[in-house]
């Protein structure tokens, strides 16, 4: 019985989603700084994802030429549309998200209360903030591997 070598192509979004977590794990470090030493409270929240996001892109523009579309042609054009569709991403859907999301209070009250009985010593702010963060990562990790596979990355030359 003959079994077929994956491809690249195929192995592609395993890989996107391991650089795509790798680079939120990063994102969300600065992003929980931000939100819990200087960008405080829900009325910041938008601002802390804007600040943190655009650190991301750069990591994530780097990281994903380097590893998930390698072999690609990357060149002026690449680079531009990155940053647009990326750029769209974390400068206006992810702060809309976000905004959005931080007032799931039930869902956090009820995450916060169970970590409380858990006696783990996380705050309400970090539970909120981490909730409106994890359910912001869902869409816009879609997104992003749609626009990157489909007008980003061309390719091989």
């Amino acid at each position: 019985m003959m079994v077929n070598k994956p491809t690249k192509a195929s192995r592609r979004p395993l890989v996107f989603l391991g650089v795509g977590a790798a680079n939120t794990l990063l994102d969300f470090a600065f992003y929980t700084i931000l939100t819990l030493t200087i960008l405080k409270g829900q009325d910041s929240i938008a601002l802390a994802g804007f600040v943190s996001g655009t650190f991301a892109l750069l990591c994530a523009f780097i990281a994903h030429s380097m590893i998930t579309w390698r072999g690609s042609s990357i060149g002026k054009g690449t680079i531009l549309r990155f940053f647009l569709f990326t750029g769209f991403g974390m400068w206006v859907i992810r702060p809309l998200l976000l905004s959005f999301f931080i007032h799931f209070t039930s869902v956090y009250h009820f995450a916060y209360n169970l970590s409380t009985s858990l006696g783990l010593p996380f705050s309400y702010e970090f539970v909120t903030n981490t909730g409106a963060f994890g359910f912001m990562v869902v869409i816009i990790l879609s997104y992003n591997y749609f626009v990157y596979d489909r007008f980003v990355f061309k390719k091989r030359t």
